[in-house]
């Protein structure tokens, strides 16, 4: 009768195994930064949505006979800024995860502010294409085509909340004036795309604010840093 040896791992050999395993993971985790490319993911649809809506609305002026973006209580005469914001009639919609019920563009305020400040009532209403979205007045819907945008966009993590709309918050601001000019912006998260990163798109976009990523017509119209009164998450 032959009888065989069977030999399993000792425990010194488990151990140097497992060490081994962790230090590869360790180096993995430090070279790949998951969570930076979430971050840059999260960036590039940002990027993504504040271009598509930029051509929606630059359809949006050319098919419509009255070519305008409403005029006002909808949009400005001038360049917002700090202080307008606090007024009553800034001319200014933010994306809010958290919508003030029954507010209304018209009657100004900020989006962020308790009064409200545009259409949407439910955070579902936020994504209305029709005009009673977060971005007021243009109706995509009713195109001859058809609808240029399906649903408004809104930031991947919109962060911004009644009273707490800081220019740090994850939230898209739409801003208008009265002679068709437009712009949109939205705060980037990544290291890389931020203002001081590798590849800054903050920085790069023309824009007033080195803190935002802005795409218009004027990118001069919203203000460069948070709300008077209002905390930056």
């Amino acid at each position: 009768m032959v009888q065989t040896n069977k030999k399993g791992f000792t425990l010194l050999e488990l151990l140097i195994v497992i060490t081994i395993l962790s230090i590869l993971t360790l180096v993995i985790v430090l070279f790949i930064n998951p969570v930076e490319l979430l971050k840059k993911s999260r960036d590039v649809q940002r990027m993504s949505d504040l271009a598509t809506m930029k051509t929606a609305i630059a359809l949006y002026l050319q098919d419509r006979s009255t070519n305008n973006l409403g005029g006002a209580p909808y949009c400005g005469t001038g360049t917002l800024s700090d202080a307008t914001l606090a007024a009553t009639s800034p001319h200014i919609s933010i994306a809010d995860s958290t919508p003030a019920t029954g507010a209304t563009f018209t009657t100004g305020g900020v989006a962020c502010a308790t009064s409200g400040g545009y259409n949407a009532t439910t955070t579902a209403d936020l994504y209305k294409n029709n005009g009673q979205g977060w971005i007021p007045y243009m109706d995509f819907s009713t195109f001859t085509g058809g609808a240029p945008i399906e649903k408004l966009p809104v930031d991947p993590t919109n962060t911004a909340t009644a009273g707490t709309c800081g220019v740090n918050s994850l939230y898209y601001r739409y801003g208008c004036k009265t002679n068709n000019t437009f712009e949109l912006d939205a705060t980037l998260e990544s290291d890389t795309y931020k203002l001081g990163g590798t590849d800054s798109k903050v920085e790069k976009d023309g824009g007033n604010s080195e803190m935002r990523f802005e795409v218009g017509t004027d990118l001069s119209i919203l203000p460069s840093s948070a709300p008077v009164g209002f905390s930056a998450l």
